[in-house]
């Protein structure tokens, strides 16, 4: 007779919609390597200064989240072998079903009993693992007791196939020849080759990747935004009659930046509205535009510098440039052995 328990701590109620709507998902997916996961950065602006929100600033922004395209997209191509992705994700499925608290992990503590078998925190772990992304489609309150849940069926299963003698099937046995395969795999990755990785290693392929970095132009400009077109002009006049754009920007612009001078720190194509972007940019630095209209007023606007940006510090792309490491120190051991043991490749038609 089957029984499982649950641990206080994990029951929840309301999942069988939940179950039902991704039972196909997880049926599929329980297969998939779930180590090939990519991570992608996102480059957040803030737009704050002095703790005052630069707010037209967040106006002008077409898109205050950017991811970094040009640097993720090339690992992604590069064929990125991302590992550890189990303890990441699981971290997070048990900061979900904890919020307030924190204990310390336990890989053998007993979460569910299902008959004599038992369900640990390392179980839940490797469930996640090959659960990979799909996990996100869970609320997170009910992500932990989804995947215990879903070991428990799994378990119950496996015990009517054991039943019914399939585990002595030659099918069964290719399959989990093919499964500890893969498991081993990974478990080299993890624990070998990852942990060969050297900070020099990451070092010089950050080098590498950015040895030829051609930063985009970023442009630093005040402006001093008005309603109407008349006070534009008799802005520009005044400034190009010798007033400071500073004082001028705190006492007369309608924006939240006047109180900063009407900085608004440096920005690059597609941040801000194109004909705020398209006039600042036509100026020379020092310059004072004509009166500019947007959606937004009229600016009138002072080109304060113009840079390329520079490249993303190691810190903060590491983790990218290390699975960059790790996908070629992999290529290089499969190659070895493949030499070593005289692997051959058949090219077998499919119909």
């Amino acid at each position: 007779m089957c029984s499982f328990f649950l641990t206080q701590h994990d029951q929840m109620p309301h999942l069988a919609t939940k179950k039902a709507a991704l039972g196909d998902v997880v049926l599929a997916k329980c297969l998939v390597n779930a180590s090939q996961i990519t991570q992608t950065s996102q480059l957040i602006v803030s737009g704050r200064k002095n703790g005052q929100p630069h707010k037209e600033k967040e106006r002008l922004m077409t898109g205050m989240l950017h991811q970094l395209k040009n640097f993720t997209s090339a690992l992604v191509l590069g064929g990125v072998v991302t590992v550890g992705s189990v303890f990441a994700v699981s971290g997070a499925l048990a900061q979900d079903a904890t919020q307030q608290q924190a204990p310390q992990f336990d890989p053998d503590k007993v979460v569910a009993k299902v008959g004599d078998s038992v369900i640990t925190e390392l179980d839940l772990m490797y469930a996640v693992e090959d659960l990979g992304q799909d996990i996100a489609q869970i609320p997170p309150q009910q992500r932990r007791q989804f995947v215990i849940q879903m070991l428990v069926d799994m378990k119950v299963m496996a015990q009517v196939a054991r039943d019914e003698g399939m585990a002595e099937s030659d099918v069964f046995a290719r399959r989990k020849a093919y499964l500890e395969d893969r498991a081993l795999r990974r478990a080299y990755l993890e624990e070998v080759v990852a942990e060969s990785i050297t900070d020099a290693e990451v070092q010089a392929e950050y080098d590498t990747i950015f040895k030829d970095f051609a930063g985009q132009e970023e442009l630093r400009a005040r402006h001093i935004l008005v309603e109407t077109e008349d006070e534009a002009k008799a802005l520009v006049e005044e400034l190009n009659g010798g007033a400071d754009f500073v004082e001028t920007a705190k006492a007369k612009s309608t924006g939240p930046s006047g109180a900063q001078g009407g900085d608004l720190g440096y920005f690059k194509e597609g941040d801000m509205v194109p004909e705020f972007y398209e006039a600042a940019n036509a100026l020379e630095v020092g310059a004072i535009s004509r009166p500019v209209q947007s959606q937004f007023g009229w600016h009138v606007i002072k080109l304060e510098d113009r840079k390329a940006s520079a490249p993303p510090a190691l810190a903060q792309v590491e983790p990218q440039v290390r699975q960059r490491v790790l996908a070629q120190k992999f290529e290089e051991i499969v190659a070895e052995n493949k030499e070593k043991n005289h692997c051959r490749n058949r090219r077998i038609g499919l119909h």
